[in-house]
């Protein structure tokens, strides 16, 4: 069975319902031929898809297939996407015409609010691994960050950069253990699926799913809270409670002591003096290599490849063959009796990777048996954490990662989550190079979730709810083709006009709406309508404000949140109802900035429950009682 949406598409400009100042500018545009990069922005179900195919089968006629591309909601949109199909089709000439056009829906959508922590640095290295909002982080140039291979699950050092995302509505997940992760309703996070990584949408996650935790493997355990962190302690105050009891332990001569202005004097005179006169010339050299970025262990660690340096390339004495002595895939020192410390010529022996690993730790027949398995390590034990509440927090400024080499990355509190593609700068590139051949048209919801760059090269159209006269005549129109009548009954027409209110300007919800009820089989009347309908909670809380029950609305906005209302729809159905409502304009206006202060708390973080008590509060003493 097809879908009404589908089969009633609008086929020639005389069919677009609506927008009829903006359709007549776009076709007076394409009549012209002197068409350009094009935007149309609107809500959902009034015609920006259709009127995009509408002009292609125009211009191209039977030739639309090699000259127009469309790729939907339902593809993916990555960078690979951007560079294959997209790059591939523009780059070719077009059939029969002196362009194509190319058809993209919503930019992509995945963001992290601006407070968002993620984990960045490189392990090894003197600062290691730490925190930073990722409002903070580079935009300009990768800088390193740890990421996880999806295939072998374990963690491995990686580069990302920020991506600037626009603006978008936030979710928050709580976990199970007290952890919250924000981020958009389009943003991918992972979950275990016979033992593999596999993405999955904020949308799709539901109250009771596990998603990928990497806490334990990144992060180490506080010596005293037992808090999860990147360093050897969670902050001053318990380095200095450990710093404390080991003085104790240990019986250090200045525990429970404090130094005296002179002593702090002369111990910074001592400290000043030169390594010469401290430790002697012999020691010189030594004692600074301690004291170094690599520390102690760094020194006696990388003290045997000082001979190394001194050449470019060195020989290896298993196999032969020549590597450089710079570099993790350089020529490397391997000690015959184990001992890194003794580095005395005849224990050293420069060897290859392959032969360091196959013959000099004799790992070969490990690795003919197994593969790499053996020489990189089974994959790490992952532990899903459980998500307990979601919930809507409102519009923040958003950005996002991109990786070089592995999609992911992870969060400061060892979520894993997946990177954007950046594919809006890399079509931005192909924008430019071929734009004498072929013409990019934008269908998103909202042009500020597409970059600058774009935004300047392109002419927008904006497109609105459609007028319930508009949606309730097609209805009529599709009603009669669907039961073969010569006209339309005059008394089914509020039956269609209440299917038109009901959805709000959104002809594709008015469609469904009547194909559940063709599909019931009763006659259409108001009463078949009223059985689609879902419930308006917006009204049924202010009956309950109106007649003076503060208890009574709280428990039916509650209920609203326990069936999966989002905090920003309740406000928009409450919002709705009051303009509808015989109120005086000054209630009206201090209704609506109690709706709007309590959507603005929500964004920074205000519990919604306590937000909607306080907003339920105020709209009680303002709305008229009426105790009837």
């Amino acid at each position: 069975m097809q879908l009404l949406t589908e089969r009633y598409r609008p086929g020639c400009r005389e069919e677009i319902v609506g927008n009829k100042n903006e359709v007549d500018r776009l076709f007076g545009m394409v009549n012209s031929g002197k068409l350009c990069h094009i935007i149309l922005e609107g809500v959902a179900g009034v015609g920006k898809t259709s009127c995009a195919l509408v002009i292609a089968k125009q211009l191209f006629k039977e030739w639309i297939k090699s000259n127009f591309l469309e790729l939907n909601a339902s593809d993916e949109r990555g960078i690979d996407v951007v560079r294959e199909q997209v790059k591939t089709f523009a780059k070719t000439s077009p059939f029969n015409s002196t362009f194509k056009i190319i058809l993209l829906d919503e930019g992509d959508e995945m963001c992290l609010p601006e407070d968002a922590e993620i984990i960045i640095g490189r392990k090894g290295t003197q600062r290691g691994y730490r925190t930073t909002k990722i409002q903070n982080f580079y935009s300009s140039r990768f800088c390193p960050m740890p990421s996880v291979n999806l295939e072998t699950g374990k963690i491995e050092e990686d580069k990302g950069k920020l991506v600037d995302s626009g603006y978008a509505d936030f979710y928050k997940l709580t976990l199970k253990d007290g952890r919250t992760v924000e981020a958009s309703e389009n943003h991918p996070f992972f979950i275990l699926v016979n033992n593999k990584l596999q993405k999955i949408l904020l949308k799709d996650l539901k109250v009771g799913n596990f998603i990928v935790d990497y806490q334990e493997d990144i992060m180490n355990k506080c010596k005293v809270c037992g808090k999860f962190t990147l360093n050897i302690f969670c902050g001053k105050n318990c380095r200095d409670i450990y710093h404390t009891f080991w003085m104790k332990k240990t019986g250090g001569f200045m525990f429970g002591k404090t130094h005296t202005r002179e002593a702090r004097k002369k111990i910074s005179l001592l400290a000043s003096r030169p390594f010469e006169e401290k430790y002697g010339v012999e020691r010189v050299y030594v004692e600074r290599a301690k004291r170094s970025r690599y520390g102690v262990n760094g020194f006696k660690n990388s003290n045997y490849r000082r001979d190394l340096e001194k050449n470019d390339s060195e020989i290896c004495v298993k196999c032969g063959g020549s590597f450089k002595t710079k570099g993790n895939d350089g020529i490397y020192v391997h000690h015959i009796d184990g001992n890194r410390e003794n580095n005395k010529p005849e224990n050293l022996l420069y060897v290859c990777p392959k032969c360091h690993n196959l013959k000099c730790h004799n790992t070969l027949k490990a690795f003919l048996k197994k593969g790499w398995e053996v020489l990189r390590g089974k994959p790490d034990e992952i532990d899903p954490v459980e998500i307990i509440n979601i919930e809507y927090i409102g519009k923040k400024k958003s950005y996002n990662i991109t990786m070089k080499k592995n999609p992911s990355f992870l969060l400061g509190n060892g979520i894993l989550t997946h990177n954007t593609s950046d594919a809006q700068n890399a079509l931005r590139r192909i924008m430019e190079k071929y734009s004498d051949i072929c013409i990019f048209i934008f269908a998103v919801n909202a042009a500020e979730k597409l970059i600058d760059p774009i935004k300047s090269r392109c002419e927008v159209f904006h497109f609105g709810p459609l007028s319930v006269e508009d949606i309730t005549e097609r209805l009529a129109s599709v009603f009669r083709e669907e039961k073969k009548l010569g006209a339309f009954p005059d008394n089914d027409l509020p039956a269609l006009r209440k299917v038109a209110e009901y959805s709000q300007g959104d002809m594709r919800k008015a469609l469904n709406h009547l194909q559940v009820l063709l599909a019931s089989g009763e006659p259409l009347t108001a009463g078949a309508v009223e059985t689609i309908r879902p419930v308006d909670y917006g009204k049924i809380i202010f009956d309950s404000l109106q007649k003076g029950r503060f208890l009574e609305a709280r428990q039916n906005l509650y209920k609203a949140f326990e069936l999966g209302y989002a905090p920003r729809y309740i406000i928009q159905l409450i919002h709705k109802v009051y303009i509808s409502a015989e109120l005086s304009i000054s209630v009206k206006a201090d209704a609506i900035f109690e709706l709007a202060e309590c959507d603005f708390r929500m964004t920074q973080g205000v519990d919604k429950q306590l937000a909607f008590d306080k907003l339920l509060l105020k709209l009680l003493n303002q709305i008229p009682v009426n105790k009837t």
